[in-house]
């Protein structure tokens, strides 16, 4: 008896154990994305001036992939028009900058 409570307090530690790193990489993805996200906001508003919320709503809406591709596509913008063009196609153009 001794030893099947020793087996089941093992297990049951070793699912807490997994559910903190779990924990642990959902917030580091979340920080990431965090960061990204302020980092383009700071980069757009810089470039372009303030941007309005609706835009800035299309932006917080895109995903780590697109996230990385929009930031590779700035360089080449010039104007709020190009950023709402892109966020209506580019986005969705998967492996293309």
């Amino acid at each position: 008896m001794i030893k099947e409570t020793s087996l089941v307090q093992n297990w049951l530690e070793e699912r807490e154990k997994e559910g903190e790193r779990r924990g642990e990489r959902r917030g580091e993805r979340r920080g990431k994305r965090k960061g990204r996200l302020l980092l383009l906001r700071e980069l757009l508003t810089h470039k372009f001036g303030a941007l309005t919320p609706a835009l800035f709503n299309q932006v917080h809406k895109l995903n780590n992939e697109q996230l990385s591709r929009l930031a590779a596509a700035i360089l080449q913008m010039n104007s709020q028009e190009e950023l709402q063009a892109w966020l209506s196609n580019g986005a969705s153009q998967a492996g293309r900058s």
